[in-house]
């Protein structure tokens, strides 16, 4: 089977860099979606969001035509890890799922290889059963960050991969249309405990911009505020993306992780995990996505 390529649906600078860490070849295909109006028509328990989300991230980019190159975003390197820079692509690897089949694609004249994957990944917030979104302004960050003080939430991640075979797949030829497509999701959830930070600590980092962007209102890496007191599971889908389960769904799909499995923080103590000094047990289970593969896109 030719070797897929693999595009992450995400412009997140926290989320290239973390998958940069697993050392497989990729491109950044950020696909539109109205995730506003995907989570209010979500029926289904809190917990079960952020796969809901991932999925339908990984299910607009394969509906979408063609990518186009688009500049490089800026990535900063993460705060947390300073010798880990973030990705930063050249301008061919960053592109943009097309909304129209009249825009350039990117590598149009190069020879196919294989069939394309598309990773999308979604972290929710979840406190007292209320799901803690990307703060709408400075004041909700505040009353976000003072709700989450000195208490225990959840943290849930989940990575969904999904694949499109080529045109030429045994399926399509036989049933005519489109090929099929199909996605397979893992999520993790981490129990995040904050420490008890004071007023003037929150009003600091919420005029430095950092929680703007992030669900909850936190970064968990960040170098100064340091919000967290204590973890229990995967730092990483705390980050943003569970190395564990992104490197298992990869493997299975043939891309296995081609780096060391070393913690990026050579500060620390190994612990448990080889993907992150900062895990701590328990570390979440990612069998599930065992061989699916072979059943999506046979040899």
């Amino acid at each position: 089977m030719t070797a897929p390529r693999l595009y992450l649906a995400s412009a997140s600078p926290r989320r290239r860099e973390l998958l940069a860490r697993l050392g497989v070849p990729y491109s950044v295909g950020v696909a539109p979606l109205d995730e506003a109006a995907e989570q209010m028509a979500y029926t289904g328990p809190v917990a079960g969001l952020a796969e809901y989300l991932a999925r339908a991230k990984a299910r607009s980019a394969l509906a979408a035509p063609f990518p186009t190159v688009l500049a490089a975003p800026a990535a900063a390197a993460d705060p947390a890890h300073p010798a880990h820079p973030a990705h930063v692509a050249d301008s061919a690897d960053v592109v943009d799922i097309a909304p129209s089949r009249d825009l350039a694609v990117v590598d149009a004249s190069a020879d196919p290889v294989g069939p394309a994957l598309v990773l999308a990944a979604d972290t929710t917030v979840l406190l007292a059963g209320r799901v803690l979104g990307k703060p709408a302004d400075p004041d909700e960050a505040v009353r976000m960050l003072r709700a989450l003080r000195a208490r225990e939430h959840a943290v849930v991640t989940a990575v969904a991969l999904g694949v499109a075979p080529s045109s030429d797949d045994p399926a399509t030829m036989s049933t005519g249309g489109d090929p099929p497509a199909a996605i397979r999701a893992i999520s993790v959830s981490t129990r995040v405990r904050m420490r008890d930070y004071t007023d003037d600590e929150i009003a600091t980092y919420v005029a430095s911009g950092d929680p703007l962007d992030k669900a909850g209102a936190y970064g968990v890496q960040h170098p100064t505020f340091r919000p967290v007191a204590a973890i229990a599971g995967c730092y990483t889908s705390v980050v943003g993306l569970p190395l564990c389960a992104t490197a298992a769904l990869l493997t299975v799909a043939g891309l296995p992780p081609l780096a060391s499995l070393e913690p990026a923080d050579a500060t620390e103590s190994p612990g448990p995990c080889p993907f992150a000094a900062r895990c701590r047990p328990p570390l979440p289970v990612v069998t599930r996505a065992a061989h699916w593969w072979a059943g999506v896109h046979p040899e």
